[in-house]
């Protein structure tokens, strides 16, 4: 068993929100290269800008209260077992 602190989780988040924001600049720079501004690629593309920016609002407030430096104990071995897989079961 072993523990790492809470903030290694925000590595993976912060690679995966890096990419849609990414993405959602390259779609951006795609519609207005393309000539592709109509008013339904307008109303799409705003309602999905809109909807990142509302998940980015809330996952913001929901994680202020976190505290990132609480340990969390990793076990690599389940409860229960032993010696590679044996199930340790109690004898009558």
């Amino acid at each position: 068993m072993f523990t790492l602190p809470l903030y290694f989780a925000l590595i993976p988040f912060v690679v995966v929100v890096g990419y849609v924001a990414l993405m959602s600049f390259l779609n951006i720079v795609h519609i207005i290269h393309y000539g592709a501004t109509t008013f339904v690629s307008f109303v799409v593309t705003f309602a999905f800008l809109v909807g990142a920016a509302g998940i980015c609002f809330v996952t913001y407030n929901r994680l202020l209260d976190t505290d990132w430096r609480q340990p969390v104990e990793l076990n690599l071995v389940p409860t229960g077992f032993s010696d590679f897989g044996k199930f340790n079961s109690p004898q009558p």
